[in-house]
This record gives C-alpha cells, structure tokens and sequence, in this order.
C-alpha cells in the first residue's frame, strides 16, 4: 500500500528538533501502518481551545484513493461507554437514580439472578452477569441478529451471576447496553434522542451520531481487516441496534475529541459528576479496581499515567473502525487517533505521544 499523508504541526519549539520529532512519528506510524496493513488513519492533539498537532495517513476509501482526515466518520465503538456513564450519572443529578441503587429498581423488564448488582457494578465492570457479547458463553446463540431488547434479557436470564459482584473486573459490554435501557426507561425517551438533546450540544459539533436508531445514518468511510493479501474490506458488520449502550457511537477524530473535551471539561458534568466519573472504582474489600493491562477503572474510562502524568483513556473497536483518547488534566490536553482498520491503535497512539513529549 502507497503510504499518503499530510501534517502541520504548531508546537512553538525548535526547527530541527521539531523536524526530528516529525520523522521518527512518520516512522512510527509507517512501521505499524506496513506491520498491520493499515489503511488510513488521523491523529490529533489539542490543548485548551488550540490544535497544537493534526496529521493524517492513508485512505478513507483505498479504492477510490480517497484519503483519510480528521473528517472521516467511523464508529467509535465502545467510547460510547463513557458517553453512556456520563448519561447515567446526568439521571442521578436529576435525582433519578443512585449508583449504589440496584440495576433491577431502574429496569423495564425482570431480570433474573442479578438481585445483587448496582449500577455502580455495571458501570466499573464488576457486575458478574454473563456478557451476551462473549460467544464463548453463549454459543448457540448468534447476539448479532437479536430482534428485540426482551430478546436480548431473556437469553442474558438463561444463565446466573457466577461470580460475586464487586468481587472481580471482567469487562462486560452486556452492562452498559443495560445502562442503555435505564437511561430509555427513567428518561422516558429513546436513548439517541437523550444523547442528541443533553450530551452532544455541548461538543458543538454537527458530527457526533447516536447509529442504534434511525434518526439520521451518517455515511460511514469503509472499513476494512486483515486478510490474506493485506487489507480487505470488512464483512459481516454488527447492527449498531444491537450494542446501543456499549457501542452505537459514531463521529470524526475532530468531533471525538471534542465531546471527550466537553465531559472532562465539567461542561456535560457537575464537578461532583465528574470527579465521581473519574475517581477509580472499588471492589467491596475497598482495592482498586483495575483491568486486565493495570489500568485504574473508572465509571465508563480508564484512568493511567502517560509519560509521569495522569491521564483518562477510554477506545473502542467496532466493525473494522478502531479508536482511542487520551485526556491529561494536568496540561489540558487531549490526544484522539481514529483509524478504518481492524487493529488496535493504542499503543501507537502512546507512542506518538511520548514521542512528542520527549521533544
């Protein structure tokens, strides 16, 4: 694949040090893009009000050799887990819920085996339920093609809570499409229709989209996986219905970044929200919770230290679109990297930022 990319760089430093910052990320990112047959992606960087970084790789559409930029819509995946925790904890604001409330006291329909577990359990990951999602815990049944929420409980009510909540991390995109149907259920509307009026005016920005429902259907760029002979367009994408809660999030790096900007700015939140979003959790002995990389978990983020300084992370991985942020307090800056390629840019994006911080 013929690598293409732009860049422009604003960072007030020196010339030749800048210049070989430049060229040991256009290393970076041409290594992975060749090692991982990447097909396009974007990374941007912005401190308070000013984009101090924005460059951009390969192709939207390789076919059509449209490049790809920070307008390139994608799915972003399971950052719509943040999104979601930030729509819960706006519920309790209202004074609709609490956290430590179980999920069954907010819930449409029965559910079984789960008397015990909070909304707090789902939103840190240590609820215990079965995760639909995990085939391995229901292989006979194919969770992509549900024709109904009821549909989706009654198979989650097959089978009981193994382990204790609030005893163990397991991540569980099963609990956040639950928080998906208590934010329906308390604020008596859909749950794109709740995002669109509370959550997404304040990134003001035209291009953030709620695709679990038919309001507007944004076109997507193609996405695409690794195959035999490189890259090849991505088959067998899930409906954004299905996942609502846990993954029906859409946008560009450039309204990606921005919404993450809103929540941890205090502009979506409270400062009592936010500080609680962003506390880490705690299992019932009161330790850390933590996932499976040693990451500090939070309510719908992570929580980590990047080059000596704290910093929240959350991404997410979805039909062939890939995604990451990183948001460090302490300098107000917010690194964002969207991609059309199934495989994890993480760890590039981490990269890139050392990189720029070694500067």
């Amino acid at each position: 694949m013929k690598l293409i990319y732009s860049a422009v760089f604003l960072l007030l430093i020196g010339c030749n040090q800048h210049e070989n910052a430049d060229d040991e990320i256009d290393r970076a990112i041409a290594e992975f893009s060749s090692k991982n047959s990447y097909v396009g992606l974007a990374i941007s960087a912005v401190k308070g009000e000013r984009t101090i970084a924005s460059r951009q790789y390969g192709f939207a559409d390789k076919a059509l050799a449209i490049p790809f930029n920070q307008s390139s819509l994608i799915s972003l995946g399971s950052n719509a887990k943040t999104v979601t925790a930030a729509a819960i904890l706006l519920l309790e604001e209202r004074g609709l819920l609490k956290t430590t409330d179980t999920i069954q006291q907010h819930f449409p329909f029965e559910l079984k085996h789960f008397e015990q577990v909070t909304v707090e359990d789902l939103l840190c990951h240590t609820s215990g339920i079965p995760d639909v999602f995990n085939e391995e815990q229901f292989q006979n049944y194919q969770w992509q093609k549900s024709v109904s929420q009821k549909e989706f409980v009654d198979k989650l009510n097959e089978k009981p809570v193994v382990i204790q909540s609030g005893t163990r991390y397991s991540y569980n995109n099963t609990g956040f499409f639950l928080l998906g149907m208590v934010i329906e259920h308390l604020s008596n509307q859909p749950i794109g229709d709740f995002l669109r009026e509370k959550i997404f005016p304040q990134a003001n920005d035209p291009n953030l989209y709620y695709l679990g429902d038919s309001f507007y259907q944004p076109a997507l760029v193609t996405a695409y996986e690794q195959g035999i002979f490189g890259s090849a367009v991505y088959e067998d994408p899930v409906e954004y219905r299905v996942v609502g809660g846990a993954g029906a999030l859409g946008g560009n790096l450039t309204s990606y970044i921005k919404l993450f900007r809103a929540i941890f700015s205090g502009k979506v939140l409270t400062t009592a929200s936010l500080n609680k979003m962003t506390t880490p959790c705690r299992y019932k002995n009161k330790d850390i919770v933590r996932n499976d990389q040693g990451q500090q978990v939070g309510l719908g983020i992570e929580i980590t230290q990047l080059g000596g300084q704290l910093a929240f992370t959350r991404g997410g991985a979805l039909n062939g679109y890939v995604s990451t942020i990183y948001h460090i307090p302490s300098s107000d800056t917010t690194y964002g990297i969207t991609g059309n390629t199934w495989s994890p840019l993480a760890p590039l994006l981490e990269e890139v930022i050392l990189i720029q911080k070694a500067e």
